[in-house]
């Protein structure tokens, strides 16, 4: 899921936020990509739209 921002500043550090969901801890760990093949095109991919340098990554466990 992407939620984006609704009236995001133009010195807002983000302008959406990913939500990725797993079953698991493993499955995140061991499912995140499909193979070595998807690995290398996410990852040309994100270059073209994430400022890794400014941008940042979490992980949140839920609860319950």
């Amino acid at each position: 899921m992407q939620n984006f921002v609704a009236s995001p500043r133009d010195d807002a550090p983000f302008d959406a936020i990913s939500e990725l969901w797993f079953a698991s801890e493993h499955d995140a760990r061991t499912r995140f990509y499909r193979d070595d093949e998807s690995r290398r095109v996410i990852a040309e991919d994100v270059k073209c739209f994430i400022d890794l340098k400014r941008g940042g990554a979490f992980a949140a466990r839920a609860v319950g």
